[in-house]
């Protein structure tokens, strides 16, 4: 007996369906320039198919190639969307559609997809989230190499020898169901009976035994919690629906619904409770039951210290996945399949009478007593098992994704990588060519002389039944296994059930049987109960007056309690409103049967604002706000390719920025890696977010943009906000032609003259530092010292000292404001790291955020520091040749009519912003310098001791006095500053944008406008054909002779051309002041917290080591050169 259920499809949405057909309709295929149809997709998948909109390849389409309608494509795709049609029916209406077509229909390639090639297409397409470890690890989503292993060691656990020694469990579920049969005494009268629910607790009870152990019996104890949960796993909801939607067809989203999973926590939770606890039991007592449990604790033990899989291991929630994908499989195949066997048998009692008999002739020979050999053995009960799964298969499709571009043999069909495939089990299994009038249930369609007659690659209830071949690649072991053990407990419970009672069809059957839309697996609607649930349906028609009499006669049947409520409408139409509750079945299906109704569950009373469920809205909302930000953030995508242009696979949302904006790789080192990759080529395309970049390789044309033709890349691409006017109004931020001018009246103040007028300054702070040194005590081994506070300390002095006329000694006082401030602005915390990406790499960002180049706090500490220093050098008249001096004179002699100045004026934060692009420029080039080259020196001893005794030698000249010259004067310190910044530049790239549209000499190259250029300083600095091995730190690269070898524009630390560092010189000085002073009194070795090789810090914007820490040992040496 089955029961009822209504199932009225959800209503049409069709501001969704414009909206996914307006963007998307011609966007499913992608085809090649070369006329071959390289399916993109094929049948269903959008997610991927958006990428491509290329015009040229959609008219070879539509110039013969073979496709489906895409208006049809996506108002089908707009129904599975908004659960109006399963997805399993939704690619048998595509096999339909492409009768003939062997790409979108029958796929003349199963062999090849699913057998013979099966190394490109191993893995599944259909993903879930990797948190949901249960699902994640199971054998049916794991991907390969991880899947190939697991699968080789479960293989052995589930042969015919386990299915047997798992049947006697079995049995004993059997019996308890005969026992409930019997307690209805049922041998008078007729009952109608749920099947549904009677089924899932038998199949429950199954499962709980075999898979974990468990004695659950829920025909008797309805409410225990093994049924509870398992019901929740199987549970139909919009949201879970829409969850398995994603999962199978739509992966790459279902990464930004971090709650999705197949196994919701609390089951989960449950599932994991339960499976360890009785591990546990049964590892302690050591109790053997020969079910999965006892096989799972065997892999346990024997795989736990052997498996070097990183993506998987033999226990935690990989071990229990395999339990719970055995549930699933086991539990869904045997009830699904049971309920349909038992609806088609009470439809047509010949079958099922032919079938008893073969089942109680069975008994006699085996004494009454049910044997696994006996189930096994009955050919008209596999033959009826047969036909259920061909009209119901438990999963009516097949998916599978390109490991690699596949080339289908004798054809013109190229796959690329990551393809999905699918293919329609419904579609073939309801072709008419194999199975005349498919929609007849007919057994005989499976006797043997059918089989063999049938063409091999029709009859794939479970992927794995290929002509009677034994191929288990097809489905995997798990499923295909966990399948054979749900036939054998369909068997069981059918035969239970026919060697006792008759079924029939009762008023209540819905014949055809109604299919739930919202079913990803073909789940017949659930069949709560023989009675109608309590349910307000409101019928909502719009119809014209003409149609007004014509509806009336459908309604005058209707007299039951029949509540008409019409409200008048603009025009000719209007609503009516039906109370059906207490209609029967007849009216109900005459108000059904009319073509314009939209059918609702009313549970509210109150409308959503698109459907009648506010979930559903809210999944509509969401969905279409991520395609709109897909085809947004994709619009750009194939800039570079459609140019000729060879360009890096970017990622939606991302482009090909994800690691640096997770902060997981340094920018620098990200485009080092692109340099490296696309060796040979002048150029490559990349993206940031969905902005394409251009990356220059070629010497010549770097040449061309940073020399040649500077009038048109006379703008650096980072920027400030215009708000933030101490960054935006800096020399290395502001644009032309602002920049031209305050360049020009800058520069001569950064001369050597200039510079050795600052030089006593700079020794004032080098005093401090020796007093330092001293004070450490660092004689005998020395002490371990973080170079990069102590180097960053020294800069801050040299800075406080010449840029803002302050006596810091932060040697003294580490705590001190000036060295307090300089921390903040150069700490890669998370929040910091981002704002100096954003400055770089995405400058809208900066100006919709609001970010500030220095931080708010630094910002009004410099402003405040520097104004009150000027108005006291103003009053004062004091004098002390450093940059308030020169900036006071600069604010003196400006007249500010210069036109090129309009947006600039040297006064106010504009007239601060130099100060402070010198703190920055001064502080982190220095500091970081400085340290990176005493670690290399720490690293080679012999180049400290060659470094050592040219100081010495140049001390003992100058009498130990350190001066202007004779820092300028060392060629080797000259070498060793040179190859540290080779090997760590301080910004390891430049970038420059076009102020027009510019065509490249001698390439086929045209950079428009705004186009961001980056060159890979690191790249060029490690190319092995400008500097051989070029890992290894070697100052002999930088010696008169080789610098003479070297070709131009590979080697350039601080920039090239117009725009080099204006303060290259005022850094270097500091850099050597500081190896002087420290290489003079101590030696430098490693200490054990030193990382080696030295690691850069994946959040920096420029080059600084992780965490901007550094630690060497420092021991003072006894000398007499100074």
């Amino acid at each position: 007996m089955w029961s009822k259920h209504k199932c009225f499809p959800l209503p049409t949405c069709g501001i969704f369906e414009e909206y996914t057909y307006r963007y998307m309709s011609e966007k499913i295929f992608e085809f090649s320039r070369d006329n071959r149809p390289t399916v993109k997709s094929t049948g269903l998948r959008f997610d991927e198919g958006l990428r491509t909109n290329n015009a040229e390849n959609h008219r070879l389409l539509k110039e013969g190639q073979q496709y489906i309608s895409e208006k049809k494509n996506f108002l089908a795709l707009g129904n599975s969307l908004l659960l109006k049609r399963s997805p399993g029916y939704l690619l048998k209406d595509f096999y339909d559609e492409g009768k003939g077509m062997p790409y979108i229909g029958f796929y003349v390639l199963g062999k090849n997809v699913l057998i013979k090639d099966f190394d490109y297409f191993i893995d599944r397409y259909a993903t879930p989230n990797t948190t949901d470890r249960l699902a994640y690890s199971s054998l049916f989503f794991i991907k390969n190499p991880a899947w190939k292993i697991l699968r080789m060691k479960l293989s052995p656990t589930f042969t015919s020898g386990k299915q047997k020694k798992m049947f006697d469990l079995m049995l004993d579920c059997g019996d308890n169901l005969d026992t409930y049969f019997e307690s209805l005494k049922l041998e008078d009268k007729d009952i109608e009976l749920d099947m549904k629910d009677l089924s899932s607790k038998f199949f429950i009870d199954i499962v709980g035994t075999t898979a974990y152990g468990l004695n659950v019996n829920s025909l008797n104890n309805p409410d225990n919690e093994f049924s509870k949960y398992s019901k929740q796993i199987f549970e139909v909801s919009i949201l879970h629906a829409f969850e398995f939607l994603m999962i199978l067809f739509l992966p790459n989203l279902i990464r930004f619904f971090i709650n999705a999973r197949v196994f919701n926590k609390k089951v989960t939770a449950f599932l994991r409770n339960v499976f360890w606890q009785t591990i546990t039991q049964r590892i302690k007592s050591g109790k053997k039951r020969n079910d999965l449990i006892d096989a799972l604790i065997k892999l346990k033990r024997t795989y736990r210290d052997q498996d070097s899989e990183r993506e998987f291991t033999f226990d935690g929630d990989d071990l229990l996945a395999q339990a719970a994908i055995f549930f699933i499989a086991s539990y869904e195949t045997s009830s699904t399949t049971t309920i349909f066997t038992l609806y088609e048998l009470a439809r047509h009692p010949e079958v099922q009478n032919r079938l008893r008999k073969e089942i109680l002739n069975a008994l006699d020979e085996t004494d009454g007593k049910i044997t696994y050999n006996m189930v096994m053995s009955l050919p008209y009960l596999d033959m009826v098992v047969s036909e259920i799964l061909r009209m119901y298969p438990p999963l009516p499709f097949l998916d599978r994704i390109t490991k690699e571009t596949y080339k289908v043999s004798n054809s013109d069909l190229v796959l690329e990588k990551d393809t999905p495939i699918y293919i329609s089990l419904l579609g073939m299994h309801y072709d008419p060519e194999y199975y005349p009038t498919p929609d007849k249930f007919d057994p005989e369609r499976f006797t043997e002389g059918n089989k063999r007659n049938r063409p091999p690659y029709v009859y794939l209830p479970f992927g794995d039944v290929f002509s009677g071949l034994n191929i288990s690649l097809i489905y995997t072991v798990m499923y295909s296994v966990g399948s054979r053990m749900g036939l054998l407990q369909s068997k069981l419970g059918i035969i239970v059930i026919l060697r006792k009672y008759e079924m029939k069809p009762c008023k209540k059957t819905l014949i055809p049987m109604a299919k739930m839309t919202l079913a990803i697996f073909r789940i017949v609607l659930q069949l709560r109960k023989f009675y109608f649930a309590n349910f307000i349906y409101t019928i909502l028609c719009v119809v014209n007056n003409d149609m007004l009499l014509s509806l009336q006669d459908e309604l005058c049947d209707l007299q039951n309690d029949i509540s008409l409520k019409m409200v008048k409408e603009t025009g000719a139409d209007f609503y009516k409103m039906l109370d059906v509750s207490s209609l029967n079945d007849d009216s109900l299906l005459r108000l059904i049967r009319l073509a314009t109704c939209n059918i609702q569950i009313d549970n509210s009373s109150k409308m959503a604002l698109i459907t009648t469920y506010w979930g559903l809205d809210g999944m509509i909302i969401l969905m279409t706000l991520i395609i709109t930000a897909y085809l947004y953030m994709t619009r750009k995508f194939k800039y570079w390719k459609k140019q000729g242009i060879l360009e890096i696979t970017p990622m939606p949302f991302f482009g090909n920025f994800k690691e640096c904006l997770f902060q997981k790789k340094a920018p620098a080192y990200f485009l080092k890696d692109i340099y490296d990759e696309m060796k040979d080529l002048p150029y490559v395309g990349f993206y940031v977010l969905d902005k394409p970049f251009l990356l220059v390789r070629d010497r010549e044309l770097v040449k061309n943009i940073l020399v040649k033709d500077f009038n048109y890349f006379s703008d650096r691409y980072n920027t400030a906000d215009p708000i933030d006017r101490i960054g935006y109004a800096n020399l290395f931020f502001i644009k032309n032609p602002a920049w031209k001018v305050v360049r020009t009246k800058l520069t001569p103040f950064f001369t050597s003259g200039k510079m050795k007028k600052m030089f006593d300054l700079m020794l004032t702070c080098v005093k401090n530092l020796d007093e330092y040194l001293d004070a450490l005590e660092l004689e005998g081994n020395g002490k371990t010292i973080e170079v990069r506070e102590l180097t960053a300390k020294f800069a801050t002095d040299i800075i406080g000292s010449t840029a803002y006329g302050l006596d810091v000694n932060s040697f003294k006082d580490p705590n001190a404001e000036f060295r307090k401030y300089g921390k903040m602005i150069f700490h890669y915390d998370r929040y910091r790291s981002f704002e100096m990406l954003a400055i770089f790499f995405l400058p809208t960002i900066v100006r919709l955020t609001r970010i500030k180049m220095f931080g708010k706090e630094p910002t009004d500490f410099m402003r405040k520091v520097f104004w009150e220093t000027l108005t006291h050098r103003m009053k004062s008249g004091l004098k002390r040749n450093d940059l308030i001096d020169i900036l006071l004179e600069l604010k003196k002699n400006n007249n500010n009519n210069d036109q090129d100045l309009k947006d600039f004026a040297f006064d106010g934060d504009d007239l601060l912003a130099q100060a402070a692009s010198f703190f920055s420029a001064g502080f982190e080039t220095s500091s970081t310098t400085t340290t990176f080259a005493l670690y290399e020196l720490a690293m080679q001893p012999e180049i400290q001791n060659t470094l050592r005794k040219e100081i010495f030698e140049a001390l003992k000249k100058s009498n130990g006095k350190i001066t202007y010259d004779m820092v300028w004067s060392l060629p080797y310190l000259d070498m060793v500053m040179s190859e540290t910044l080779r090997m760590y530049p301080p910004l390891g790239y430049l970038n420059r944008v076009p102020n027009q549209t510019y065509k490249v000499p001698k390439f086929n190259l045209v950079i428009e406008k705004g186009t961001p250029v980056y060159i890979s300083m690191l790249g060029l600095h490690y190319d092995p054909e400008y500097f051989p091995n070029p890992n290894k730190f070697d100052p002999e690269r930088f010696n008169e002779e080789n610098k003479r070898k070297k070709p131009p524009c590979v080697y350039f630390p601080f920039g090239e051309g117009p725009h080099a560092c204006i303060g290259n010189r005022f850094g270097l000085l500091q850099t050597k002041l500081t190896l002087l002073k420290i290489l003079s009194k101590c030696e430098v070795t490693l200490c054990k917290e030193t990382l080696v090789p030295v690691v850069i810090d994946p959040r920096g914007v420029m080059t600084v080591p992780l965490n901007g820490v550094l630690h060497l040992n420092f021991r003072k040496i006894n000398t007499n050169a100074i």
